[in-house]
């Protein structure tokens, strides 16, 4: 049972990451665009792939859970489980914090396409630094849970 569990947490690693490229890939694409319309599509495509994305997030966190309760990692002593938990929420924060304010505003520079953009604070927006950050914390934080899984260092 437990090589299940450990496949279902590993199929919703996959499956987040799937979903949730599609928002780091446009956070790539915003940077060179500055078309209303485009990035009014964009942005549409990165909200409709947060509802796969979350259900997938909630399979990867159930079955870690589940297979670290079958394993006894919680409770023995096996710190790299409790440190991938710790790496997991700063990613999220980091994501949260960096990468969402700058696409709500980047929404709000855009409109609903009724009115005329202001080029000047959309360009502001689009050319943040903080979505490419946000990116490179989470890129680097997955390598660090994948270290603790496979390694188990502590």
């Amino acid at each position: 049972m437990h090589l299940w569990v450990v496949y279902a947490h590993i199929l919703g690693a996959l499956l987040f990451m799937l979903a949730h490229g599609a928002s780091a890939a446009i956070v790539f694409r915003l940077r060179s665009e500055r078309d209303p319309a485009t990035i009014r599509a964009l942005l549409g495509l990165s909200k409709v792939t947060l509802g796969p994305a979350y259900a997938a997030l909630v399979l990867l966190l159930v079955a870690g859970v589940w297979a670290g309760i079958e394993i006894e990692a919680f409770s023995s002593g096996q710190l790299w489980l409790w440190a991938a938990v710790a790496v997991l929420v700063v990613i999220m924060g980091a994501m949260y914090g960096l990468v969402s304010p700058t696409f709500f505003g980047i929404r709000d520079a855009i409109g609903d396409g009724s009115t005329e953009v202001d080029q000047a604070a959309l360009d502001r927006r689009l050319s943040s630094s903080r979505p490419m950050t946000g990116i490179g914390i989470g890129f680097l934080g997955i390598l660090v849970i994948l270290w603790l899984m496979v390694f188990k260092p502590f």
